[in-house]
């Protein structure tokens, strides 16, 4: 969960350590998943 956070506070997103929408979806976006 630091990890997830951490990724979050990184690309601004709302810091919730858990794998949401947002964080797929900018997962996604920068191509750390298909």
């Amino acid at each position: 969960r630091a990890a997830i956070r951490e990724f979050q506070a990184l690309f601004g997103l709302p810091e919730t350590g858990e794998a949401d929408a947002p964080l797929l979806a900018k997962m996604k976006e920068i191509g750390l998943v298909n």
